[in-house]
């Protein structure tokens, strides 16, 4: 409204009151607008306060000023103003220029809605919303710790204590070969440790953090472990390795190398602890006595030696066991006083004042192992 004569009525020393629902300010512009627009508030000793429309940044502000409202122009600007609101309504795309605080803000609540909720409707498959978590460093080292997530929480002592934390930290900051680490930390026993790091070759669990997988594990690689294989069962099985080379199911051992990475090789059937057989889905152990063998390298009942037992003539007759297969040459062996057939058997018993008749066939039994 253009102000007009106001008449006695509508004057009253401590109260004004307008009737125009429109009040309309710089009535004489015309042209291309070239100054300021506004109500400045008069503020004594105390600098004063005006809420304009800034011609140089084409939008409103609230400032300090040291305008008297005699300016026909650029108000000067002291510095601006706080604004404080209920609510800011629009619909965010234009929100710029908003300054990082200098300080840590907080957002609080009463109650366990979300304090802060990002949404973007944006349609296509890349991530967002996003947030970004960026540590401006100017001299950037590996093991470097970036950006955190902290959990905190109350003890029954009304003490805040942080019990888990998620930080991300440079594993290798060198140009082209950059790497980083994704850090797990919880409490432990009253103390922060590090129980976890999701690294960019694997994933380690540290400080006594045990794994526990209650499906099926399914792993590509070696297994390599420093300790025991414990088996769950009604009583359970301990698989360890005892010493180098040295596998043991619950303190006997089932296969040893030597101390080496080859295994050792033995003709004597004394080296066997036992050996394991599947009897129709049961694993049954078996000793070399459960088969009645012996151990030793000296025949009799110490088990099957290696031997051969030369071929008789292939047709009936006499056969002097002072000669060879074709009656010439010295003593035929192994039919000398005291040899032993494979089975331990004295030959010199068995041919002792007679000759064999007939033919037989023998073959190499070889070593028993």
């Amino acid at each position: 409204m253009p102000f007009t004569k106001p008449k006695a009525s509508q004057i009253d020393f401590d109260v004004t009151n307008i009737t125009d629902p429109l009040i309309r300010l710089n009535s004489g512009e015309s042209g291309s607008a070239d100054k300021d627009v506004g109500l400045v508030i008069e503020r004594g000793s105390d600098t004063n306060a005006a809420f304009i429309y800034d011609e140089s940044a084409n939008q409103f502000a609230v400032i300090n000023t040291d305008e008297t409202g005699t300016t026909a122009g650029n108000v000067t600007i002291s510095s601006y103003a706080d604004l404080k609101v209920s609510a800011i309504h629009g619909d965010g795309s234009n929100l710029t220029n908003i300054p990082t605080p200098t300080s840590a803000t907080s957002l609080a609540g009463t109650d366990t809605n979300a304090l802060l909720t990002l949404t973007t409707t944006e349609n296509s498959s890349s991530a967002g919303p996003v947030i970004e978590l960026k540590r401006n460093s100017a001299s950037p080292a590996d093991a470097d710790y970036l950006g955190q997530l902290k959990f905190k929480g109350e003890n029954d002592a009304d003490q805040e204590v942080v019990y888990a934390k998620i930080t991300g930290k440079i594993l290798d900051a060198s140009d082209g070969t950059e790497d980083g680490i994704i850090e797990f930390a919880n409490r432990k026993g009253g103390s922060n440790v590090i129980t976890a790091r999701l690294r960019s070759d694997s994933l380690q669990l540290l400080n006594s953090t045990n794994l526990n997988v209650a499906g099926t594990t399914e792993l590509t690689g070696d297994v390599t472990t420093g300790a025991n294989i414990e088996l769950g069962h009604a009583s359970d099985t301990t698989i360890a390795r005892s010493s180098a080379g040295v596998v043991t199911i619950e303190g006997n051992t089932i296969l040893t190398t030597g101390n080496s990475d080859a295994p050792a090789t033995s003709t004597d059937s004394g080296d066997a602890d036992f050996v394991l057989i599947d009897d129709g889905g049961v694993m049954k152990k078996i000793t070399p006595n459960n088969l009645g063998i012996g151990s030793g390298s000296g025949g009799g009942a110490s088990g099957f030696q290696s031997s051969t037992f030369t071929t008789a003539p292939a047709s009936e007759g006499n056969f002097d066991l002072a000669k060879q297969q074709n009656q010439t040459g010295s003593v035929e062996t192994p039919f000398t006083a005291g040899a032993q057939d494979a089975f331990g058997v004295s030959l010199g018993e068995v041919y002792d004042m007679m000759e064999p008749i007939g033919s037989t066939t023998s073959v190499d039994l070889g070593a028993f192992t």
